[in-house]
């Protein structure tokens, strides 16, 4: 009985917080549970998704820091032709 409540109180206890950390934009490592358990397809699918909103969020600082620095250029040229 111990191991069928452990295989389902793990990741009931580890989905929601990994959730949390995602929802609150902490990154969020993989959750890892055994090969046999019942709850595979839902922790892979999380997985999944949290690797695709962290990689989105990574991609999109990308282009924002990108064009942050294309605005300060032109800044730091308008300012020059001004002078």
């Amino acid at each position: 009985m111990l191991r069928v409540t452990n295989h389902v109180a793990g990741p009931m206890v580890r989905l929601p917080c990994a959730i949390k950390a995602l929802a609150h934009g902490e990154p969020t490592p993989p959750i890892h549970i055994r090969t046999n358990d019942t709850w595979n397809d839902l922790v892979d699918d999380f997985n999944e998704l949290a690797t695709r909103i962290q990689t989105s969020d990574r991609d999109e600082n990308v282009v924002n820091g990108d064009m942050m620095n294309e605005e300060v250029a032109a800044l730091r040229i308008f300012k020059k032709t001004a002078k």
